[in-house]
C-alpha cells in the first residue's frame, strides 16, 4: 500500500513538472519592433509591412498562438487565429500592413502605422490573458532589440 502511494506521488509530481514545461509558451518573446522604417512615411501597404513586431520561440517545441494579442499603448490590438504557430527556435513576423498569410509571417491588416517613432510599448498575452513578454521604447532609431 505504502509502495503504491509513492508511485501515485511520483506520477502527480511528474504531472506537475510536466505542467510547468508545457507552458514552454513562456519561451515565446517580442524579439524586435522595427518602429521607423527606412523611407518617407508614405502610408503605401509597401511601407507599411516594413514595420512589425518580430517573436522568436527559444524552446524546444512549437507553441500554438491561438487566441493570444499582441497589442501596442495605443490599443491596436492583433490576434493570433487558430492553428497559428511558432516553431521552435524559429522567429515570427506581424506586418502592419496587408499581405498573404505564411506561416512566419502574419499580417495585421491595418492602413496606418501602429508603432509610434517616438516611443512605444507591445505586449504580448497568452489565451488565457497572462502576460508572455512587454517591450518598451523610447527616442531616436528605427529598431528596438527587446
Amino acid at each position: 500500500m505504502n509502495s503504491l502511494r509513492r508511485t501515485i506521488v511520483a506520477i502527480g509530481s511528474v504531472a506537475v513538472l510536466l505542467a510547468g514545461s508545457a507552458s514552454a509558451s513562456a519561451a515565446v518573446k517580442i524579439k524586435e519592433i522595427e518602429f521607423n522604417p527606412p523611407g518617407a512615411d508614405t502610408g503605401t501597404n509597401a511601407h507599411l509591412n516594413k514595420e512589425y513586431v518580430m517573436f522568436t520561440n527559444t524552446g524546444d517545441t512549437t507553441v500554438m498562438l491561438n487566441r493570444w494579442t499582441v497589442r501596442d499603448a495605443d490599443g491596436n490590438v492583433f490576434r493570433f487565429g487558430l492553428g497559428d504557430r511558432i516553431p521552435a527556435h524559429s522567429d515570427l513576423m506581424i506586418h502592419t500592413g496587408r499581405g498573404s498569410e505564411a506561416l512566419l509571417h502574419k499580417y495585421w491588416g491595418l492602413r496606418h502605422y501602429v508603432w509610434d517613432n517616438g516611443g512605444d510599448r507591445a505586449t504580448l498575452r497568452r489565451a488565457d490573458g497572462s502576460m508572455a513578454d512587454r517591450c518598451r521604447y523610447s527616442g531616436p532609431g528605427r529598431i528596438v532589440t527587446c
